[in-house]
């Protein structure tokens, strides 16, 4: 907390650069991240947040007012274009106790402020950089020649020497150690889920699972990091009726084409179809409707969707690469290394073959599995330690 204001200490002010934030929602996790955070410490900091004017992979801006602050919880600034002149402005003129970065490889919104906080001192307060899985295994080998050779660079001219890291998972901690070694200053802060407090959550009609059928969906971005090729192949022999949906807003188009390719020669018991991006007050309810969600990810920080399933009784069958391994032991669904092709395939089978009550008592423990991480009293604490 800050100084305090008639007794009571006054909320932590807290500069937050998102290179994508509401009303957009293409960009998935990060931004429903900083969302659950500002309505899960509303009383306690006070986010302004500078994003983008408009979502991932949108050639027009939002209709709103741009290059200003907007009042409200959070204040918002909608900056248009690439404007790193008037970015470094905003954070020097913008009275804030903490920086808080979220994403280590974008440019505009984090490598810039970074580098002239660091050279310049326009920021003489703390700096937090959460870099959402960018350093996991699956992130590092896209593009990876670049990204090696940026991070030799930050490395060397000790750019990130003062930076205090946000890891989302104890596994996401060892990769950040793994990148700028033992002497990087990393604090466990799990993300947030939905605000909405247990017993509030919407009732969600599901059909009784029928043994040798499976609705299953995928609702990520359509990107190689998503790993949807993967779902795909791993949808080859089984057996039984299978719906399988697919939302999601198609980031890489070249990848949705190989994709596409992989699905006309599925044989003709599995249905795919393609029904585009949705809103995130949407997701849950779509979740709910399903009998497995699946999501073979190259790396997660933390995975919202997977987490939403979870809480609309939807067991999953995701890769290791998650925070979310100890679903298995849960019963709630199953995490499986990405070297193993065919125990996604024998889990599918699983899934197709159940009844009614065997997927009805997957349901419960994928539901107990969330209520456990939602009642985690850590999770505040560990987040009002990354400002204080």
């Amino acid at each position: 907390m800050s100084v305090t204001e008639g007794g009571k200490a006054a909320p932590k002010k807290v500069l937050t650069l998102v290179p994508y934030f509401e009303p957009g929602f293409k960009a998935g996790g990060p931004t429903t991240t900083i969302r659950n955070s500002v309505d899960h410490l509303f009383d306690k900091v006070k986010f302004k947040i500078v994003t983008s004017d408009r979502d991932l992979g949108d050639k027009h801006p939002y209709p709103l007012p741009l290059n200003r602050w907007i009042p409200g919880v959070p204040d918002i600034y909608y900056l248009s274009g690439r404007n790193g002149t008037k970015l470094i402005r905003i954070m020097r003129e913008t009275d804030s106790d903490v920086l808080y970065l979220n994403s280590f490889f974008s440019f505009q919104y984090s490598i810039l402020p970074v580098t002239w906080n660091k050279c310049f001192k326009l920021h003489l307060k703390r700096t937090v950089l959460a870099p959402r899985g960018e350093f996991s295994e699956g992130a590092l080998s896209i593009k990876p020649l670049k990204k090696k050779v940026f991070i030799a660079l930050a490395k060397w001219f000790g750019i990130y020497s003062d930076v205090i890291w946000q890891a989302s998972s104890i596994k996401e901690e060892a990769e950040i150690v793994k990148v700028f070694g033992p002497k990087a200053l990393v604090i466990v802060a799990p993300d947030f889920p939905s605000a909405t407090k247990l017993g509030e959550e919407p009732i969600f009609e599901k059909m009784p699972k029928q043994r040798g059928s499976l609705r299953l969906v995928f609702l990520s971005r359509i990107c190689r990091m998503k790993n949807l090729k993967f779902a795909i192949s791993s949808l080859r022999n089984v057996k039984g009726e299978v719906q399988f949906d697919i939302y999601g807003p198609i980031e890489d188009g070249p990848y949705w084409e190989e994709c596409l390719t992989l699905i006309r020669e599925l044989s003709d018991n599995i249905k795919v179809n393609y029904l585009g991006a949705v809103t995130s007050a949407k997701v849950k309810k779509i979740l709910g409707s399903y009998d497995l969600f699946f999501l073979p990810t190259l790396g997660e920080g933390f995975g919202h969707a997977i987490f939403e399933a979870l809480q609309t009784g939807c067991p999953v069958l995701i890769s290791d690469r998650t925070p979310w391994g100890e679903v298995t032991r849960s019963g709630g669904g199953m995490a499986i290394s990405l070297d193993k092709p065919g125990d996604f395939a024998l889990c599918l089978q699983r899934y197709v073959n159940m009844d009614s009550d065997e997927h009805a008592k997957a349901s419960l423990c994928a539901l107990a599995f969330s209520s456990n991480y939602i009642n985690n009293i850590e999770l505040l604490n560990s987040h009002l330690s990354l400002f204080e």
